[in-house]
Order: structure tokens, then C-alpha cells, then sequence
């Protein structure tokens, strides 16, 4: 690494018209000189987050709006990483839906710059009921939050040169990115502390909470439930798949396991957890 190290900003918005100004106003007040661009990568809106972004972006020449057709997190991580992520020698990874605590940035990057071995690092979020354990589970186990964190430009080109993609969609994409940090693509990996991952609790982030008083947000609440019990039955089947496999060789839709790996996927007791599981299931069979 020579002269003034740089970095880059990626943010993934999809139907963020109301919030996503928030979040660019909360990076570009940390950022400095080696800031090289903000990347906002709308995909697939149905509202006004790629107009609200272009008059945004018309007075901050840093700021650059991709617009993607797919709404797809895994989908739009892999055209940053493969397209647009160039020779910066950092790359964080921001939510469109949350913003910044103070400090936050160069707090995130610092154990980057300071120390070699560090590959990636994870920022925590600052509100919310599940917020203590939250920080405990990164913590124990070296996990990246997805809302937030950072990655060395060694890794990312090296993603970028094996062609290693994530599975378009699949929903966390930083569980499966905390595995391409420490290695490989294991299910052990999530529950195996690291050298090359650092959470770092001074860097923080907000996000908006639901009220029990709105009925909208229990029906959000609910989608949510059933959005992450989808992601474990979608991580069991990925890394069944991956046994003896290299990164390189995961499937390009998460929806070819579906069918593939279709004795994995029934409908079983879970206690309380069964209903919101029996959605996830029946959503993974009509998509399989």
C-alpha cells in the first residue's frame, strides 16, 4: 500500500425514498480526503429513492446512483465487488436504511489501517431491544452485521479475481461474507472467532424501531420473522452444498438448491417458532 490510502462507500437501497438522504448526509459528514466515492446502488425501487438520490448527487460529485433492475442485496453486493469496487484500498458497506453514530467511519476503518492482519471489521448498532445481545453474538463468535462494516481491498480484490459471487437471493449476505473472511464457506465458521475479523463497539449505527402501537409494523415485524427464518433454511442448504467446494463454485440463485436440496427443506415442530417457520418453508417451496 503506497502514498494516501483511500476507501470507498457502498450503500444498498432499495425503497429508501424517506431515509436514504439521511444515511448519505450521516457518511458525507465523516468523511475526509481519502473518501474516493459513494456508491448508491438502487435496485429494483418502486418508489422515489432513484430520484431522491439524483438530486442529491447533482451537488455532491462523490456521490454516484447506480440504478439496478433486480431488488437484490447478494445480487447488487456482487456488481459493486465485480464492477465498481476499482483499486480503493478500504470498502464499507452501509444499508440505506440506517445512519451513522458519530465517529462511526473512522472508527470502522482504523483497526483496517493499524493493523495488517485485520481483513474485515464489524460496526454494532447503537438502539434497539436486541442490542446487548446483539453485541455479545458478534463479539463471541466474529460476526459482521450487515447494516454496517468494512473490508480490506486485499480481500475484495481477491473475490473480485476468483470471480467469487454470493447466490442472488440470498437474504444476509454478511453471514456469508463473515465465512469469506475467515476462509471458507463453512457452517463452523459463523461460531469461530477471528484474527481477521474485529467487531469494534465505538463504531456504531441507528436504525429505525418498530412501535407496537402500529398496526403496519406488526405486519412488518411478521414479513421480518419470516424473511430470517428464510435465511437459515436458505444458509443450511448453502452450506450442505459447499461441502468439499471452493468460494468460486457457489450457485448463482440460492433457488437452485431449492429444488436440489429439496429433502432438506419440511415442515417440522420448532415450539413457538413453528408457525413463522411453516411460512418460511411454504415460501421456499413455491419458489423451488
Amino acid at each position: 500500500m503506497s502514498g494516501t490510502p483511500t476507501y470507498n462507500v457502498v450503500v444498498f437501497a432499495h425503497n429508501e425514498a424517506r431515509r436514504i438522504t439521511r444515511c448519505l448526509e450521516s457518511i458525507l459528514s465523516q468523511a475526509d480526503e481519502e473518501l474516493q466515492y459513494i456508491y448508491v446502488l438502487v435496485n429494483g425501487c418502486t418508489d422515489d429513492t432513484a430520484d431522491v438520490v439524483t438530486r442529491f448527487s447533482a451537488n455532491q460529485p462523490e456521490v454516484i446512483g447506480v440504478w439496478l433492475d433486480r431488488a437484490d442485496k447478494a445480487a447488487s453486493w456482487n456488481h459493486y465487488v465485480q464492477k465498481l469496487s476499482g483499486d480503493a484500498d478500504y470498502h464499507v458497506f452501509v444499508d440505506g436504511d440506517i445512519y451513522l453514530a458519530d465517529n462511526a467511519m473512522p472508527e470502522l476503518l482504523a483497526p483496517l489501517k493499524n493493523t495488517s492482519h485485520v481483513l474485515a471489521t464489524a460496526a454494532v448498532p447503537a438502539n434497539g431491544r436486541s442490542q446487548v445481545k446483539w453485541l455479545s453474538n458478534m463479539q463471541r463468535w466474529g460476526r459482521l452485521a450487515g447494516a454496517l462494516y468494512a473490508l480490506r481491498g486485499e480481500l475484495v480484490n481477491e473475490i473480485r479475481e476468483k470471480a467469487i459471487t454470493l447466490p442472488a437471493g440470498l437474504i444476509g449476505e454478511d453471514f456469508v461474507v463473515t465465512c469469506l473472511t475467515k476462509g471458507s464457506i463453512e457452517y463452523q465458521q459463523l461460531f469461530a472467532p477471528s484474527k481477521r475479523l474485529r467487531v469494534v463497539p465505538a463504531a456504531q449505527f441507528y436504525f429505525d424501531g418498530l412501535r407496537i402501537t402500529n398496526w403496519r409494523h406488526w405486519q412488518t415485524a411478521l414479513n421480518r420473522l419470516v424473511r430470517y427464518q428464510v435465511r437459515e433454511h436458505q444458509l443450511k442448504l448453502l452450506f450442505h452444498y459447499m461441502q468439499d467446494k471452493q468460494p468460486s463454485q457457489m450457485p448463482v440463485e440460492i433457488t437452485a438448491l431449492y429444488s436440489e436440496l429439496a429433502h432438506l427443506i419440511r415442515y417440522q415442530y420448532r415450539g413457538r417458532n413453528t408457525p413463522v417457520d411453516m411460512l418460511a418453508v411454504r415460501h421456499i417451496k413455491r419458489h423451488s
